[in-house]
């Protein structure tokens, strides 16, 4: 039998028990969760899952996932996984931490943009003196060289009074 991927999103107002019904219908259907991502911001919920399953069994879950949001009040949505593993990419990760957020996040993420360069992770968390710390992880063409994106971080970060560091993962 061929197997599949499929992305399965999931958002709505948190509370306990959400992943223990989302891996209880993709244990039923006989799924591997190959990634998950979830967090939890301000009450509200979001999860990522990309899951492995048999073909044929997708209609079952995708219907057992339906039932689950109608008396939950979550919004799911499954979708075909795209295969993202990029061999042409480097991973590598961005921290940053300073006052400056918004901008400086709004800039990075165009310069990133501009040089091709994909976000595959993101996570933000001021802190009670009012600096914020960024964190990503980066998928860097392996055409780019790392030393001219280190050039033009040190003068876009440095700018906004940012301290940062870019690493190999």
């Amino acid at each position: 039998m061929n197997v599949a991927s499929w992305i399965i999103t999931i958002a709505g107002e948190d509370r306990p028990g959400i992943l223990d019904d989302v891996c209880g219908v993709i244990q039923r259907n006989s799924g591997h969760v190959d990634d998950l991502r979830s967090v939890d911001v301000g009450g509200h919920f979001a999860m990522l899952v990309r899951v492995r399953i048999d073909s044929g069994s997708e209609q079952a879950m995708e219907h057992q996932l339906a039932e689950l949001a109608s008396y939950s009040g979550l919004r799911v949505t499954v979708v075909p996984a795209i295969n993202s593993d990029d061999p042409r990419s480097h991973i590598y990760r961005l921290t940053a931490s300073g006052k400056e957020h918004v901008g400086a996040l709004k800039k990075l993420s165009h310069l990133l943009r501009v040089l091709s360069v994909n976000i595959d992770s993101v996570e933000t968390h001021s802190e009670a003196d009012g600096s914020t710390t960024m964190a990503l992880v980066l998928g860097i063409p392996r055409e780019m060289p790392v030393s001219k994106l280190k050039e033009f971080l040190a003068q876009l970060l440095g700018n906004s009074d940012m301290t940062w560091d870019l690493a190999v993962m």
